[in-house]
């Protein structure tokens, strides 16, 4: 009888360049529905697969538009700081281009901040 609780994944963002490659000397292209996984501990902010689970965090990272929204694998260990976490292995769950969507937000902080001050 197996006693351990269900995996529940942990859902988070992350975003790519527009050539939808991994960076940091990984170039490999990332496809919707792949799990992707590193051969290194996973270090917050040195080493492995990292995202944040709430989108604004993910922009301040950031490197281009392309959205995905990934989770966590059984089996490979999440490391959670204040606003993102890493691990071993991501799942890229969904991808979409957010270049307007950014666009778009980034304009409508622009005008907040601009009329704040009159």
């Amino acid at each position: 009888m197996n006693n351990s609780p269900a995996f529940t994944p942990v859902r988070g963002w992350h975003f790519l360049r527009a050539d939808k490659r991994l960076g940091y000397n990984d170039d490999r292209v990332v496809e919707a529905g792949q799990t992707l996984t590193v051969d290194v501990p996973a270090v917050l902010c040195g080493a492995g697969l990292h995202w944040a689970e709430r989108l604004i965090a993910a922009i301040s990272c950031a490197p281009g538009e392309v959205l995905c929204r990934v989770e966590s694998v059984e089996g490979h260990a999440v490391h959670k700081g204040t606003d993102k976490s890493v691990s071993t292995a991501r799942r890229c769950v969904a991808m979409i281009d957010a270049e307007e969507m950014l666009f778009e937000l980034s304009r409508k902080w622009a005008a907040r901040v601009f009329w704040q001050h009159f």
